[in-house]
């Protein structure tokens, strides 16, 4: 039951800005993988625990491979001009031949 009946709260689209292409957010995706990475090396550096080493950096690969996984969905949904990245759609250039329609 909500705390406020007959209230209708307003919704978000989950849409990314138009300025943020497929190919845009590939070279995002990779800046975001050497900032993974650099903080891999930190964890190795840094942390004496063991266990604690061995959590954070599975979590890092863990997070890496996924947003691999991200950047490689990206190439394949262009030319089903229905691409989105990390759940949100992402807007396709007219320039790549698709409708107007079919920007996220």
């Amino acid at each position: 039951m909500s705390p406020f009946p007959g209230r209708q709260w307003p919704t978000v689209p989950n849409v990314l800005p138009k300025s943020l292409d497929p190919e845009a957010l590939r070279n995002i995706a990779i800046g975001g993988l050497v900032v993974l990475a650099l903080v891999a090396f930190m964890v190795m550096r840094f942390i004496q625990k063991m266990v604690l080493r061995v959590i954070l950096l599975g979590a890092l690969v863990g997070f890496g491979v996924y947003v691999w996984g991200q950047r490689q969905e990206l190439k394949d949904c262009v030319p089903t001009c229905s691409c989105q990245f990390f759940g949100f759609d992402v807007h396709m250039p007219s320039a790549a031949g698709c409708p107007a329609s079919a920007s996220g």
